[in-house]
């Protein structure tokens, strides 16, 4: 079987620039317009860091990614679930996520090693990863107990790397035009668990402290961008 490398070359800057200037922008164009508040949080970042946002529809792939991409001109990797790789009808989705940089996971197991390479290696770089901390598109605008997974926080701890909560609405089906898109405050996991990037151990150890703000910070922004879109219908 084919790990999950051999669907994801090195990224093409270029095309990806490409994309968000014209698929992308005419994609927002007809569901959105997309508005953003808090943004220039991401300008204050030292280094790599993790997105997490919420997870309605798949045009949140398209707002999130313009909208780092108009703040800090960053290009942003997704970690994408394996279907969109290995259907035999997404051959030609699955080669351009992959030109974009785009990282497949299997939901159903733990992240292999080389896909925690790759992602180390882009932070490292400082680059930007983006991990929908629900593992799948949910409904609602709320964030109950056991609703996010841990992944986004041991990653983080391993790479002592700022997690980014981010709200968004309106692009769930039924529910479009405008987007709003909120960035909330940052988790300084460094200062949280120094000692988690030393040891696989310690950073599942630091889930445990970072979890609770990411429930807090992602609930906050997820409310401020209701509050956004709210005035502007």
């Amino acid at each position: 079987m084919k790990s999950n490398l051999a669907y994801a070359p090195v990224p093409r800057p270029g095309l990806y620039d490409a994309a968000i200037h014209s698929v992308v922008a005419a994609t927002l164009r007809t569901f959105g317009p997309l508005h953003t508040t808090g943004s220039d949080v991401l300008a204050q970042q030292e280094g790599g860091f993790i997105l997490a946002p919420a997870h309605r529809s798949q045009l949140d792939i398209l707002a999130i990614g313009a909208m780092a991409h108009h703040a800090i001109g960053a290009q942003v990797h997704f970690l994408g679930k394996q279907e969109l790789w290995t259907k035999p009808y997404m051959v030609g989705t699955r080669r351009v996520f992959s030109a974009l940089g785009a990282i497949p996971v299997d939901r159903s197991k733990p992240l292999p090693n080389e896909t925690r390479v790759r992602i180390g290696s882009i932070l490292e770089r400082a680059g930007v990863i983006c991990i929908y901390p629900e593992g799948h598109r949910m409904r609602g605008d709320t964030f109950p107990p056991k609703s996010l997974k841990d992944t986004v926080a041991v990653l983080a701890a391993s790479y002592q790397a700022p997690i980014v909560p981010v709200g968004i609405t309106g692009t769930e089906k039924g529910n479009r035009a405008p987007i709003a898109v909120a960035v909330g405050e940052p988790i300084d996991v460094a200062s949280l668990a120094p000692e988690a990037s030393q040891n696989f151990r310690q950073a599942v150890r630091a889930r445990k402290l970072i979890m609770p703000l990411l429930y807090e910070r992602l609930q906050a922004a997820q409310d401020e961008a209701v509050r956004l879109r709210q005035k502007l219908l």
